[in-house]
């Protein structure tokens, strides 16, 4: 099919080629980059429930020794878990099995509620769905849309719960997605501004390259048309180019002189 396409052609199809394949592998580091930065937050989700998870361990062994009664050490642990923060602001949620509200450190008008309605805006059951995971795998991730503290806009949030079996408890913290998404985009527009970039650059490239090929291959077929039509020998390529097609073109110059004489 190639050999069908003239010169200046072929030259436009390696173009678009070779920006598809600069958008591609672009495309591609920018998507293992946003899944990095997502991983990073999931392992510091998990490593996160895991300190809450070895307070309540820690409680447990007390009950389980019988340095403490379970209402007491249940207590204790919700208080400990309540203080506790990560990342400088980050706290931690405690459910139970149905689900309900064991402990929220900073709305404790929600201990003791029903939960498995809560919603978000757009439906999703996102404490019933921490509590199926915690069900079938004993852990999982959960992503949903959240306003932060004193806003109102909803954006998205990961979180990751884990059960606590000897108490049929689930421990849960989130983190908002909004920075690492506002740093995709930015790199996305990045990547747009930087094709667009090559995009010139290459087409200018190409289109000097194809000037340069082509201008001495016309210059050629209107010297040899005249030959061939007006049997006119004094004619002669304007051709100046010191690669290949120059050559050719003074070669044909050279076949003109010497037929002429």
């Amino acid at each position: 099919m190639l050999h069908r396409l003239s010169v200046g052609n072929k030259l436009n199809t390696l173009l678009i080629a070779a920006l598809l394949g600069v958008m591609t592998i672009s495309g591609l580091a920018l998507y293992s980059k946003y899944q990095r930065m997502l991983e990073d937050r999931r392992a510091t989700l998990q490593n996160a429930v895991q300190v809450a998870l070895g307070v309540l361990d820690f409680y447990d062994k007390q009950v389980k020794a019988g340095t403490l009664p379970l209402a007491d050490a249940q207590d204790a642990a919700k208080r400990t878990v309540g203080n506790l923060r990560y990342a400088g602001k980050e706290y931690y949620n405690l459910y139970d099995m149905h689900p309900s509200m064991v402990w929220h450190p900073i709305k404790p008008e929600l201990n003791g509620k029903d939960l498995s309605t809560l919603k978000d805006p757009n439906g999703k059951l996102l404490v019933k769905e921490m509590r199926d995971a915690v069900v079938a795998k004993g852990s999982g991730f959960v992503d949903y849309l959240w306003p932060q503290p004193g806003k109102d806009e909803p954006v998205a949030k990961l979180a990751y719960a884990e059960g606590f079996a000897p108490w049929g408890w689930i421990v849960a913290s989130g983190l908002y997605l909004d920075d690492l998404n506002a740093a995709f985009r930015h790199d996305a527009l990045m990547f747009v501004g930087q094709i667009a970039a090559l995009s010139l650059l290459l087409a200018w490239l190409a289109f000097a390259i194809k000037w340069a090929l082509t201008h001495p291959v016309h210059e050629l077929m209107r010297t040899m048309a005249k030959v061939s039509e007006q049997r006119d020998l004094t004619c002669r390529a304007g051709i100046h180019s010191h690669d290949e097609l120059g050559a050719v073109g003074r070669a044909f110059n050279q076949l003109l002189t010497h037929i002429q004489h």
